[in-house]
């Protein structure tokens, strides 16, 4: 069975206009977003 992707790769995945609005949900600034799932939260929901 294949790895699911992580919450970093499908939310780069996306196309600009999702990306924008994903980012405004959560009151993110688009730029920091990214970064911030990478790391111990894509590590978290992996596990």
């Amino acid at each position: 069975m294949p790895e699911p992707p992580r919450p970093s790769t499908r939310l780069a995945t996306l196309e600009a206009d999702e990306f924008t609005t994903t980012a405004k949900r959560r009151s993110a600034d688009t730029s920091k977003l990214l970064h911030q799932l990478k790391g111990d939260l894509d590590w978290i929901v992996m596990k």
